[in-house]
């Protein structure tokens, strides 16, 4: 009976790629995706696919001076469904995937290569449209669309030539016009939380090994949660309604000890936000749930108790790759479903079944 309510990850389509990918989108309402990346002769190459009768058909392709590094479609409306891009040249644009030309570009927006990029608005109720940028050059900038030049700058402190890769940015609290927060990671492994309408730093905190990603549980909701991943297999799941003005923090830490592996990424499933999958550097795919009533938290480098069957539970685990998980999204209507890329130069359609009895 345990096998039957067990979620399982399922693949149900394996296509090779013959460039390397880097990101991967499911466009907004729709069974269509987008995968951008680099080509063999370091061209940007930019494919949508259409999932139609169990098969991916190329429905269209852009290929750009510059390899791509990362994408969103949180600033994009329904009818237009516009993708932000920030490339290796530190490019940052929002390109006309109809046409395949931009409607935004600034050139040289950084320094060096753009490592992480997310986006929100475009909506009446959440206010207008915005795009944050992280960068090899350490800098993190939000860009109102409405001008080339960026609304807010966050400049690292020191020596330019030793301070801190932004590896990660992510808006969360997003839930009004005004409402804005703002996490950064950085490859000294520091974490920031900023509160941009206050424009005050909320939190700040060391972990010691760089932060591959971050995520807020639903960025157009008031904060809940926030998780974080690191080079060193940990899992760092943040309740942020407990945060308070002392600048503390509690949070749930999670070593990866099925895999023991880097964790490039995770992503809380849209439907079930106490579920989320993590993608492991060995090609893993691992689904936890968080039971999080009447959880308890201790300090990080302390063990954490449980009330009744409260945990942060390993749902199933599974090898789908030779190479590390790049790229995921989980699709925003239909339940259980998945796309993925790796470096095995491969995009994967993937479903996790019994997700509803988890």
């Amino acid at each position: 009976s345990d096998n039957i309510i067990t979620p399982q990850i399922q693949i149900q389509i394996n296509k090779h790629l013959n460039y390397i990918p880097f990101d991967i989108k499911w466009l907004p309402y729709s069974t269509k995706l987008v995968i951008i990346g680099q080509t063999p002769y370091s061209k940007g190459i930019i494919q949508i696919y259409h999932l139609i009768k169990g098969k991916l058909d190329l429905e269209s392709e852009y290929i750009k001076e510059n390899p791509f590094k990362c994408c969103s479609f949180g600033a994009s409306s329904f009818a237009s469904r516009d993708l932000a891009l920030g490339d290796f040249e530190g490019n940052f644009l929002i390109l006309d995937l109809e046409k395949g030309i931009p409607n935004y570009e600034v050139k040289k927006a950084h320094k060096s290569i753009i490592y992480s990029i997310d986006a929100v608005g475009n909506n009446i109720k959440y206010g207008t449209e915005e795009v944050v940028t992280g960068s090899k050059d350490g800098c993190v900038k939000i860009w109102d669309l409405r001008s080339d030049k960026p609304a807010i700058l966050l400049e690292p402190k020191g020596i330019e030539e030793n301070c801190p890769e932004c590896w990660s940015v992510a808006f969360g609290g997003c839930f009004n016009r005004d409402e804005r927060n703002l996490g950064i990671g950085y490859d000294n492994g520091d974490i920031k939380i900023y509160d941009l309408r206050m424009d005050k730093l909320i939190y700040g905190q060391n972990f010691k090994y760089g932060i591959c990603s971050l995520e807020f549980d639903k960025k157009t909701n008031p904060i809940n949660k926030m998780i974080a991943t690191t080079l060193d297999s940990k899992i760092y799941l943040f309740d942020l309604k407990n945060l308070d003005n002392n600048n503390n923090l509690n949070c749930h830490k999670l070593i990866d000890e099925v895999n023991n592996t880097t964790i490039w990424g995770t992503k809380f499933m849209p439907q079930k936000r106490d579920i989320f999958i993590s993608m492991g550097g060995n090609g893993s795919l691992n689904l936890y749930k968080y039971k999080n009533n009447d959880f308890n938290f201790d300090d990080i480098d302390n063990t954490h108790n449980n009330k009744g069957n409260r945990e942060l539970k390993l749902l199933n685990s599974n090898i789908i790759s030779k190479q590390p998980i790049i790229g995921f999204d989980w699709h925003k209507i239909k339940f259980g479903l998945s796309c993925l890329v790796s470096f095995d130069h491969s995009v994967k359609i993937c479903t996790f079944n019994n997700l509803n009895l988890a």
